[in-house]
């Protein structure tokens, strides 16, 4: 990990695993520009992200997993909450029974 700018800008690098809550980010490089408010991981990037019910009961609780696996690069900035999957993107999606 390297931090400059008075940690504006944090690179993490070798095989990086972030995550927040039940979202989880991994990747051979993930870059933090706060500045920017922009995060940028590349290598092998694979990210999960906990999709909420639109419906839950007692008999049927359910929460979907999102599965993005990317190749090359996954750009998400936070201005616009848009994430950029680029290079051979595979989407699983685990929905419940």
């Amino acid at each position: 990990m390297v931090s400059t700018n008075h940690r504006a800008l944090i690179v993490y690098e070798g095989k990086a695993d972030m995550w927040q809550g039940a979202s989880r980010i991994r990747a051979d490089r993930i870059e933090i520009d706060r500045e920017a408010r922009r995060l940028v991981a590349s290598g092998s990037v694979q990210t999960q992200l906990l999709e909420k019910a639109k419906k839950e009961t007692p008999t049927k609780p359910c929460s979907a997993y999102l599965y993005y696996r990317e190749f090359r690069r996954d750009v998400y900035t936070d201005t616009d909450r848009l994430a950029h999957h680029t290079g051979g993107t595979l989407l699983t999606r685990q929905i419940c029974a």
